[in-house]
């Protein structure tokens, strides 16, 4: 009786969880690829404004500076603007001496200290382009990257976030199967339900929408996108933008350490107040993400452990059948692809790695400090209602 009851935990726990991961996946593609795919006649760039957040970035930002300048979008219709945190290791003063020499920047100061996600509300409430896009001090954007974004915009009034595909600039296998699957997932939930997620490396996204965003503390790449959600727009990975993100693990300890920090951003985000109704994409993907969050780290433990237990028992071939259902999808897409063509030597190697990254995702998942996360939440949304409720009518 105790073993039956110890079968009948893991096959529900396990196809719950084989179903959250795979299952979702099969659903996006088979709706993506039910989409047609948009004109893609040449449009008329608008005049944006790019947006550089930075807080103690001189190590890297005379090379930004010079990432910028190759963009090769219309530099009469490009504004690029500086907000800075209050930096005190000379960024600012190397950002106003290559203004002296010429650089068309603006730089514009926060009062205090900030956030990058306040940085970005600092900027676009100074600003009036309708289009801006934001992104990071340590990005190597392609020449291509801001054109091919804006023009995702420009071509479907309904988007209101386009992101970059992301390339890591490390050795380190896993964070680069990392990206191959995060890429991968956000195109398809941008085809499928309109509700991708994008990276802060580099997005475009339309002012007055993300500007409805709530202020709680976040990752602003996921608050913004999911605001854009929660008022009816879309968000879409554009797959030709790519950008290069160079403050990036290098090692499998500073993988745990970058996935467990921005990890807890990223559930900060997903945590935030979103007035909105309906069954909408962004409302499906959050939720599959609120539950790996959630939910993922106790039953990758539960399967885990039963499934140990249960090799010792007469029903052995469970754990098995079920371990190549979840191995046999993860390989034959890692065969597949020609993008991690050159992360290893050998393909048993990729697939030793990918096993490695299962591993390592789960252990920072464990990790990340959500009861932390969450009471500052409602601690932010608790601040906002109050001034909001102060404030004069």
């Amino acid at each position: 009786m105790l073993v039956t009851s110890l079968l009948a935990a893991f096959a529900a726990v396990a196809t719950l969880l084989w179903l959250s991961i795979f299952g979702y996946l099969a659903l996006l593609a088979a709706i993506a690829t039910r989409r047609r795919a948009g004109s893609q006649a040449p449009v008329d760039l608008p005049a944006i404004a790019l947006i550089l957040p930075t807080f103690n970035e001189a190590a890297r930002i005379d090379a930004k500076l010079a990432d910028l300048a190759r963009i090769d979008y219309p530099r009469d219709r490009l504004r690029i603007i500086v907000v800075d945190g209050r930096s005190s290791d000379g960024t600012l003063e190397r950002v106003e001496a290559a203004r002296q020499g010429g650089a068309p920047i603006e730089v514009l100061r926060a009062s205090q200290a900030v956030s990058k996600l306040e940085q970005l509300r600092c900027g676009l409430e100074a600003v009036r382009e309708e289009v801006v896009v934001a992104t990071d001090a340590d990005a190597e954007l392609d020449p291509a990257c801001v054109r091919l974004l804006v023009e995702v915009l420009v071509r479907d009034p309904h988007t209101a976030v386009a992101g970059a595909r992301v390339r890591p600039a490390t050795r380190l296998a896993e964070e680069r199967i990392y990206w191959w699957f995060l890429n991968t997932l956000w195109w398809l939930e941008g085809e499928a339900l309109s509700a991708a997620a994008v990276s802060g490396v580099c997005y475009a996204m339309r002012r007055r929408v993300v500007l409805e965003a709530p202020r709680a503390p976040g990752a602003d790449d996921i608050l913004f996108a999911l605001a854009a959600g929660a008022t009816g727009h879309g968000v879409r990975l554009c797959r030709p933008a790519w950008a290069r993100e160079t403050r990036v693990p290098q090692t499998v300890a500073d993988f745990v350490r970058f996935r467990r920090r921005r990890g807890a951003g990223y559930f900060g985000a997903l945590l935030a107040p979103l007035p909105a109704s309906g069954l909408t994409g962004w409302r499906i993907a959050r939720g599959v993400r609120l539950f790996h969050f959630r939910v993922t780290p106790a039953t990758t433990a539960i399967v885990v452990v039963s499934g140990v237990a249960l090799l010792w028992t007469p029903y052995w071939p469970w754990p098995l059948a079920a371990g190549a259902a979840f191995a046999l999808p993860v390989f034959a897409a890692l065969f597949a692809s020609r993008s991690l063509a050159d992360v290893c030597a050998r393909r048993w190697q990729l697939a030793v790695r990918a096993l490695s990254l299962v591993g390592l995702v789960w252990w920072s998942l464990l990790l990340t400090p959500r009861r932390a996360v969450a009471d500052r939440v409602r601690d932010a949304t608790a601040a906002a209602a109050l001034s909001d409720a102060e404030e004069p009518s």
